[in-house]
């Protein structure tokens, strides 16, 4: 029987020692063509034949977050998988009576206490020290983070001189702050223990280190929560100090810098990832899978709303229908001539802007273009409220990229609080991660055909607010010409997939513009 044999490098890479053959075949198998390829600059100057490989041919190594796929790949043709050297992903298995004890200690507010879901991903990436956790937006996953950064830097984990520390990676800065405010909520104990049963206090501020830019990069606490684009500016050395790394928003570890953040943590025996969404291809799943661990599923969006976890959605795709001239002069437009036509249209920015102030309850607006566009709206938006007798009632924001983090921490915050607040905020800062929790009300100023960026920004408005209930407005802008479609129309087609997929309920409404 021919072999496959794997010698653990670090913890990131297998060596795979084989015949060439074989590797060859493996190679083969491991190698997946990347969706729209053919719009990268190096596949159009010829220099890359728009695939990625699992394994670099140069040393012969692969993510050790693979190692199901290459037992299943050595089944399946007949190959015996053998172990050059220890090869254990797992380290220590605490078993679930530890598990169960070690979350009794932590004393959790009881509005807090994990959820069947939750707790059944902490068990499950406790016992297996990797996984890639797949849960919806608005389903908690910071709770689950939370429990298992505490597990890891406690001190029956190491002795004195090898102190646990935990690396948690977020994608925005937005995050870095709200994760420290989840985590400080999860750290106040509850009023109703007893005085005899409380806990030791967790301070936050002296178990927590914050890292961006312009902070002090010194690693002296257990855990620290830094933006991937700050950790990409540090050296190699800075990531052997931690042996526990976890990716929240995994789905974005297809960028070749966040791969490079995770690759570089070689001591990190601990590996996590929590998403609320996974692109459909192989290779996006699989090289994020082989970096943090096996793809877990905790639950789903349509099993949290019918147990009521999360808001009742409801989508009104508003399809403006252009006037016949409008079709006709825009049918050769390409993609960015479409869009700039779009975001320019003052009818169309009129009827959203109108749409936005005659929504009840808090509602989120987003865009793509922050100059172009989305000044535009939030000034005309303003504008209209200063005409009318309730200026002073009704609050507007804007949030954008140059927004500084404590100012968006506290649009966040007074948002909570207010009954019918409108933000106007870009799609980079506010559809992903962010949680604001009494919005009720959605609009898509921004035509997008990505999956990932639809049911982040749909997941901004599922967590249980004052009504129970939540509107996406889809706006549609219908350019088509004859038998010709318009980008903004082919979007749209893509993004009712997506709603089917997921079984959400919406309606279509025409509007002749």
């Amino acid at each position: 029987m021919s072999t496959i044999e794997l010698q653990k490098l670090n913890e990131v890479y297998f060596k795979i020692i084989t015949e060439p053959e074989i590797l060859a075949e493996l190679h083969s198998h491991l190698t997946f063509a990347v969706p729209g390829a053919q719009f990268h600059p190096k596949f159009k100057a010829k220099i890359w034949n728009g695939k990625i490989s699992l394994i670099d041919r140069r040393f012969n190594t692969v993510y050790c977050g693979v190692i199901d796929h290459l037992q299943k790949f050595a089944d399946e043709r007949g190959y015996e998988l053998v172990y050059k050297n220890e090869i254990s992903i797992g380290y220590s298995v605490p078993p679930i009576d530890e598990i169960n004890s070690f979350i009794a200690k932590l004393k959790l507010p009881l509005k807090y206490l994990p959820r069947d879901y939750q707790y059944n991903s902490v068990v499950h990436s406790l016992q297996n020290n990797r996984a890639l956790i797949v849960s919806p937006t608005a389903s908690g996953k910071s709770l689950i983070l939370y429990i298992i950064s505490r597990f890891y830097t406690q001190d029956h984990l190491g002795s004195p001189e090898e102190t646990d520390r935990v690396l948690l990676i977020v994608p925005t800065l937005n995050l870095v702050s709200q994760m420290k405010t989840d985590f400080q909520e999860y750290s106040q104990n509850s009023k109703q223990i007893l005085e005899y049963d409380k806990p030791e206090p967790y301070n936050v501020d002296d178990n927590i280190h914050l890292l961006y830019s312009g902070q002090d990069r010194t690693v002296d606490k257990p855990i620290t929560i830094s933006t991937w684009q700050t950790a990409i500016k540090l050296p190699k050395e800075y990531f052997q100090k931690f042996s526990c790394v976890i990716v929240d928003e995994a789905h974005q570890a297809k960028s070749q810098s966040l791969k490079h953040i995770l690759e570089n943590c070689t001591h990190a025996k601990y590996r996590f990832g929590t998403t609320g969404t996974i692109q459909d291809t192989a290779c996006h799943a699989w090289v994020i899978s082989g970096l943090t661990g096996p793809i877990y599923q905790a639950t789903t969006t349509k099993k949290l709303m019918d147990d009521k976890k999360l808001a009742e959605l409801k989508i009104r795709c508003i399809v403006l229908e252009y006037p016949e001239l409008d079709r006709e002069q825009t049918k050769k437009f390409d993609y960015h001539q479409e869009i700039e036509y779009i975001i320019s249209h003052e009818k169309r920015n009129r009827y959203i802007r109108n749409l936005a102030l005659s929504l009840k309850g808090n509602t989120l607006l987003l865009f793509q273009f922050v100059k172009k566009h989305g000044c535009n709206i939030y000034e005309d938006i303003k504008k209209q409220l200063e005409k009318s007798d309730c200026s002073g009632a009704r609050k507007v924001f804007f949030v954008a990229g140059s927004t500084e983090v404590e100012e968006r921490e506290q649009i966040r915050t007074i948002t909570e609080t207010e009954e019918n607040a409108i933000i106007v905020a870009s799609v980079g800062v506010f559809s992903t991660g962010v949680n604001i929790r009494n919005l009720e009300n959605i609009i898509f100023a921004s035509p997008s055909k990505s999956r990932i960026r639809t049911l982040q920004s749909i997941g901004r408005v599922l967590r249980i607010g004052r009504s129970g209930k939540a509107t996406l407005y889809d706006i549609v802008d219908d350019l088509h010409w004859k038998k010709h479609r318009n980008y903004a129309v082919k979007h749209f087609f893509e993004r009712i997939k997506i709603y089917d997929s997921e079984k959400f309920h919406y309606r279509v409404y025409q509007i002749q513009l």
